[in-house]
């Protein structure tokens, strides 16, 4: 069951509010993770935040998610939201919403300084396509990323709980990514890098990850 109204005035809800801070040492049952680029690099908790394992071949990039599998919203108009450890840089950090636990659908906000990779995606039976491209190189260290999904209008915002800047939006007015029920866990897309000597890189790491429904 969701809200419960009596005429316009919200009487009861069952709206997810999650949080995770990840001040352990790793990141335990509540997350399920992907390799998207090896199987075996996926994301991992390091100094207390999350970020993604070390890539283990020079001139390599490893891209991978990791989906909040404990706390799925309860509807299909939710947000998510975490604060970058560092500013924005060439490799991939993001967030994620509106994904199946398989992780073959999910809507993706980019933050990145590449052109190429930058904005909203979506992941569709696997296949990932763009939907709009937006610089998010302003993202810099301790701002808080927030990505919501109300009806069809997906929107990026940068630190929602001061200037509340709109950073990106799509509006998915032909329908392509259908939400549903099974479609509702929320997470963090991230990167790592060896480069030709071996030496690591990493998309800025994620701390005080929040899921929400509005």
């Amino acid at each position: 069951m969701g809200r419960v109204y009596a005429g316009d005035v919200l009487i009861w809800s069952a709206a997810q509010n999650a949080s995770d801070d990840f001040n352990r040492a790793s990141l335990g049952s509540n997350w399920v993770t992907l390799g998207i680029s090896s199987a075996g690099i996926v994301p991992v908790i390091n100094a207390n935040r999350l970020r993604n394992a070390p890539t283990t071949v020079s001139n390599t990039r490893n891209q991978s998610a990791a989906l909040f599998s404990a706390a799925p919203a309860v509807s299909d108009n939710h947000m998510v939201r975490a604060t970058l450890a560092s500013a924005v840089n060439g490799l991939y950090s993001g967030l994620i919403l509106r994904a199946s636990v398989d992780f073959q659908n999910m809507v993706v906000a980019m933050l990145t300084t590449d052109s190429a990779a930058t904005g909203i995606w979506t992941f569709i039976g696997g296949t990932s396509v763009r939907r709009v491209s937006t610089s998010t190189s302003t993202f810099a260290a301790n701002d808080v990323a927030g990505f919501k999904a109300e009806g069809s209008l997906y929107t990026l915002v940068k630190n929602p709980d001061g200037a509340n800047t709109t950073v990106a939006t799509w509006n998915d007015t032909g329908a392509l990514y259908l939400p549903s029920s099974s479609r509702r866990l929320g997470g963090a897309y991230l990167t790592s890098d060896s480069n030709v000597v071996g030496t690591q890189n990493w998309s800025p790491a994620l701390d005080d990850f929040n899921i929400r429904d509005i």
